[in-house]
């Protein structure tokens, strides 16, 4: 988007606190199905319909604020 290293950073360090328990949530019990479950010509699929699902989760939930926050 344009910004700096140290911007980026300070983003990060903002939304870790939150980011991380939310990744946690769906791509541990994600990959515990994955492995545990899926047949092998099927994990792969499987693991792109979930990252499908997360960053279209992500998209609308971050793309709207930051969109609001720049108006």
């Amino acid at each position: 988007e344009g910004g700096t290293l140290a911007d980026g950073l300070a983003r990060f360090r903002a939304n870790v606190r939150e980011d991380l328990p939310a990744i946690w949530s769906v791509w541990v019990p994600a990959q515990i199905v994955n492995f545990g479950v899926s047949p092998m010509y099927l994990r792969v699929p499987f693991t792109a319909c979930v990252s499908l699902l997360w960053t279209s989760y992500v998209s609308f939930s971050r793309g709207a604020y930051e969109a609001m926050a720049r108006s």
